[in-house]
């Protein structure tokens, strides 16, 4: 585990001494040798001392300086301590945590060192493969599964994932990662790319990577068979998988539209408006016109390109089914069309269930009017989100910061922060759910916690993370009028996090985001 390397390279721990005179103390933190604190991270340290509790989370600046803990003399000490260590000759910073234990005598005056030893975190939620992300990540399983693919004859499935998207979590439990392995991963070697880290750039750019997941299956020599963008569920994607190898629709995608039958353009146009393709799709969806085609996914695929009220309202009466499918494009209508809108979502929550029925009730509460009984939609969604949880820990991830999302709407505020305060010290390796409590307590007016949050999360970023926390906290910092610190952020980030020009990835937008910071008043 990751604390294992850190204390490898710490060889000692950090030094905890405390010193009191009478009915005054003052605890210390130091660095072990080679190291430094990282001064303006968070030090979270818990306390049992002569039967009372402290808990702090206070700058380790602080701490290094002395905090004040009162009368300790008389009392055995124990608690934990996570600190930020940085490596003085790389630079390199990483939490790190520790038990301290200790015993003070009657004396009126004293210092005593407290002993300070590696503390194993307590179990938690695992996340789903965490080797495969974080800052260290590495490209090299991409590599050995083509070797292991071309010694077996057999095909490569290479999931772009990122550690905060939710699909690519459920699809990480429930399929690519799932045990027992479900058969129709025979014959595939699975490589995960981190799409965060610059490692990954690369791929993403060769395989015109625009959202995740995306999971494109390719032969031994690199060659692409199919894709799927998104995640549809478990046993729609295991039937794609069972005849990926062999599926037409790169080939075909590939092709002058006019060579394709309109049915067949039609399904084209509704695969790429799926995964909000929508320049691509329209060829396809004219040449599906052209020839008459009459098929249900072709008012699909026009009713996500280019939403209408009458194209809503014919497949109101002739695909209620498939409600879910189209129903959200009832948003764009809504404020014209609202009773249109809530007959499609009032079809959306008739025909799911599961999490894509909290999907349907938070449309339900997207087209409602009346303000109190919105909030009682959303708190009905939170509660069939939060109902479909606790069997399958990695699963369960990927809903949690849309819990507090859900929360929030519903005006349970307080919830929605401490869920993401929970699922903070539940996922101490990665910045997902910091970086959303710190846009959340921004938007509660509470801008000087929303600071802690982006801390956290900038100091547990990498890659476009890093860029997308460091945008969050800069734009904390300018409303807490401390404009010029938010460019210092930016520029750090920036220099930290570059891509090649011509590279076809996201980090350039990110990049551009966080570069408005640079022009202070």
């Amino acid at each position: 585990m990751w604390w294992w390397s850190v204390l490898a390279l710490a060889g000692t721990p950090p030094t905890v001494g405390l010193e009191w005179k009478k009915a005054s103390s003052s605890l210390k933190i130091g660095a072990p040798e080679g190291f430094e604190l990282a001064e303006d991270a968070i030090a979270d340290l818990t306390l049992s001392m002569g039967g009372q509790q402290l808990h702090a989370e206070l700058p380790q600046a602080v701490v290094a300086s002395g905090l004040s803990l009162g009368e300790v003399r008389g009392t055995d000490l124990s608690g934990d301590l996570r600190v930020v260590l940085c490596d003085k000759a790389s630079g390199s910073c990483q939490p790190t945590d520790w038990r301290l234990s200790g015993a003070l005598p009657q004396n009126k005056r004293g210092s005593v060192a407290l002993s300070v030893a590696p503390a194993q975190p307590e179990p938690g939620p695992a996340a789903p493969h965490p080797a495969t992300f974080g800052p260290h990540a590495t490209t090299d399983a991409v590599q050995a599964a083509f070797a292991q693919a071309k010694a077996e004859d057999g095909f490569v499935l290479l999931d772009f994932s990122a550690v905060w998207c939710p699909p690519c979590m459920v699809l990480a439990a429930e399929v690519l990662h799932a045990d027992p392995a479900p058969k129709a991963l025979q014959g595939y070697q699975v490589a995960v790319i981190d799409v965060d880290h610059v490692s990954s750039f690369a791929h993403k750019d060769r395989y015109d990577i625009g959202s995740y997941p995306t999971v494109v299956v390719v032969d031994a020599m690199g060659n692409e068979r199919s894709r799927m963008v998104g995640y549809p569920g478990r046993e729609a994607f295991l039937r794609w998988l069972s005849t990926a190898t062999e599926d037409p629709t790169t080939a075909d995608l590939a092709s002058d539209p006019a060579e394709i039958e309109p049915d067949r353009a039609a399904q084209l146009a509704w695969i790429l408006a799926q995964a909000h393709e929508f320049e691509s799709a329209g060829p396809w969806i004219e040449r599906a016109e052209a020839g008459g085609s009459e098929i249900i996914e072709l008012s699909l695929a026009q009713q996500q390109l280019e939403p209408t009220a009458e194209r809503l309202a014919w497949l109101i009466e002739h695909a209620p089914r498939r409600a879910y499918e189209w129903a959200f494009s009832a948003l764009e209508l809504a404020e014209d069309h609202r009773e249109l809108a809530q007959k499609a979502a009032a079809l959306a929550v008739a025909h799911t269930e599961g999490q894509e029925l909290a999907d349907a009730l938070y449309l339900a509460g997207r087209v409602e009017e009346d303000e109190a009984q919105a909030r009682l939609l959303y708190a009905a969604a939170a509660s069939t989100v939060a109902s479909d949880l606790g069997d399958h820990p990695a699963r369960d991830k990927a809903y949690l910061t849309w819990l507090a999302d859900l929360h929030e709407l519903a005006g349970n505020v307080d919830a929605a922060i401490e869920l993401l305060e929970m699922s903070s010290s539940d996922y101490p390796d990665e910045p997902t759910f910091d970086l959303s409590l710190a846009h959340l307590l921004l938007r509660a007016e509470r801008p000087e916690q929303a600071l802690i949050a982006a801390d956290r999360a900038v100091q547990r970023a990498w890659g476009d993370n890093l860029l997308r926390a460091a945008a969050a906290k800069a734009k904390i910092l300018a409303a807490l009028d401390r404009r010029e610190e938010a460019a210092v952020v930016a520029a750090e980030a920036l220099a930290a996090v570059e891509a090649e020009e011509g590279l076809d990835v996201r980090t350039h937008k990110y990049r551009e985001r966080l570069s408005a910071w640079l022009e202070t008043d």
